[in-house]
Formats: structure tokens, sequence, C-alpha cells
């Protein structure tokens, strides 16, 4: 891996592995709709839509792309409610064409960044990637939709990709509703956190630095055994046990939960980590109190 196109560089996702690859000194092409002020100067920025295909293709052959993460589209479901065709066409028919794209420039290695909203609500686990995925709502079938189609062309056209499930990723950068977030953001500010949800539920909750290594570990893989692995963090936690990790970390923090799913939430189970530990040879280090503390302490130095 020498060069890598990182669509969605500018993402939650997108900016913590841009800062780890150039830290591995990979050249690092970060293409996003925006760019922001404090972009790592290591990067070559390319400012475009994951929906100009022809512009993709310049970028890939120009730059001699052999790697490609894709990070880019529209992140979750409580996003664009009101617009699914427009979440169709960002997550899924770009992303086809920039799987055609890779393929026709002979990229050697295409990671996609999945989601765990794939499975929709899960009924037992631990779930492997095995599971039959019935998501519920337009994001969800979006992430499998594009799982399915890397899939075929790994199968039918010898295409060199993978997709990772990603499930509650949390830490630095995220701009979407986290609990997690919310949690820490009042605790911080002195003001009590009341959820209509989430008493007795548990969540996988996955620190960015484990998202970040799990996508690297994908990327750097000689031999990719199958086309989808799970990807989620130590522990599978209740939600009272998030709230007594951020109390730990926020002396003094009020935090309640009311019996319920969250809205546009999934009832989430286990997920089986066992593929990804063999193939990729990635297992969660970051466990719930190290990652809220960790969080914190961004949260105080960047807000």
């Amino acid at each position: 891996m020498n060069t890598v196109l990182l669509t969605g560089a500018m993402g939650m996702v997108g900016r913590a592995l841009a800062a780890r690859l150039v830290d591995q000194n990979v050249q690092v092409i970060a293409h996003d709709r925006v760019m922001k002020q404090d972009v790592a100067g290591a990067l070559i920025t390319v400012r475009g839509d994951l929906r100009d295909t022809h512009a993709l293709y310049r970028v890939l052959r120009t730059h001699e792309v052999d790697t490609v993460i894709h990070a880019g589209g529209i992140s979750g479901p409580m996003l664009l409610r009101d617009d699914p065709f427009q979440v169709a066409q960002v997550n899924v028919i770009a992303s086809i064409a920039l799987i055609e794209a890779a393929r026709a420039c002979g990229i050697r290695r295409f990671v996609y960044l999945s989601s765990a909203a794939a499975y929709g609500d899960t009924a037992g686990g631990p779930v492997t990637e095995d599971t039959a995925l019935r998501p519920k709502d337009i994001y969800g079938a979006s992430k499998g939709a594009v799982e399915l189609i890397l899939a075929g062309y790994r199968s039918q056209c010898g295409f060199d990709g993978v997709s990772l499930r990603l499930s509650n990723v949390y830490g630095p950068g995220r701009q979407t509703s986290c609990a997690v977030k919310q949690m820490l953001e009042d605790a911080l500010a002195g003001r009590a956190s009341h959820f209509d949800w989430g008493a007795g539920e548990y969540r996988p909750y996955c620190y960015i630095d484990d998202a970040v290594e799990a996508t690297i570990a994908a990327a750097q893989a000689s031999v990719i055994q199958r086309s989808v692995y799970n990807v989620a963090g130590a522990q599978y936690v209740a939600m009272e046990r998030v709230a007594a990790a951020v109390l730990k970390a926020v002396p003094g923090a009020r935090i309640r939960f009311e019996p319920g799913l969250a809205r546009f939430g999934y009832r989430r189970d286990a997920l089986d980590l066992g593929a990804a530990a063999q193939d990729l040879g990635f297992e969660p280090a970051i466990d719930i109190d190290d990652g809220v503390a960790r969080y914190r302490n961004w949260l105080q130095s960047n807000c």
C-alpha cells in the first residue's frame, strides 16, 4: 500500500484514517466535498462530489493510486430522512461507479466502510457475517446493497474488494447524534442527560482508534479470505455501563435512561469478531472506560 484514495476524508473516520496513514508514510489522496482548514499538509486534497465519476477516474490515474478506502457518503440513518433517493444516489449509485472505476484502473485493494445498520434489528447474538440482512431504513439498505455489489465484483471479476461492517463508532470528530457524545458534552457543561430510551439496552461501542486499525488491517492484509467482516468494540456493554464510564471520567455526571429504543436506532446484539481476528489479525483494544476517557480529553481540548 503506497498511495491511497480516501473518500470521505473530512468525516469522523476519514480524518482519523488520514492521520494514521500519514504516520505510516502512506501517500493519501484525501477526497471530500469540503476541505477543512486544519487538514494535515502531508495530504493531497481533492475537493469533489462522489457522483462525479469522471473526476474520480482522473484522480485514480493521475496519482497512480493502488488502494481505495471508501469512507465517503451519507453517514447515518438520521440524515436525509426525507430524501431517500439522494441517499441511494450517493451511497449506492456513486459507490458502484467508484468500484467500477477502481476495477478499470487496476486497483489492488478496495476497502468499503459499511455499517452494522445493514443487519437491521438483530434477533440474538453473537451475530456473524453470514446473518441475513434485514435493514429497516434506506441508509442500512444502501450499505448492504454496496456490500453485495462489491462481493459480486469480487466473485465474478476477481476484484479484491472487502467490506467492513462498523458498529457504533464513537470518539473525536463525531458530528451526528451519539449517546456517548451527548453524555460527555452534558457532563462537561454541568447538564443532566436524559434519554427517552436505553434502559436495559446494550451496544458494541467501538472507539474510533479501533475502527481505524481494523480498516488499515483490511487494506494491508496480503490475502482477504471473505468479502465482509464485522468490526466492533472490545466490549458489548449496557447503556448503564456506558453511563458509569462517563461518571468515572467526569465525576458528578447525571445520566438517566427510559425504556425503549433510540429514534432511528437498532436493536443490536453482540457481533462475532472471530473472522476479523483470524483473517485480518484485528482485535479491538480499547475498552469503554479507556475510550470514554480519551474522548473526554479530546472534547476538553477541542470544544
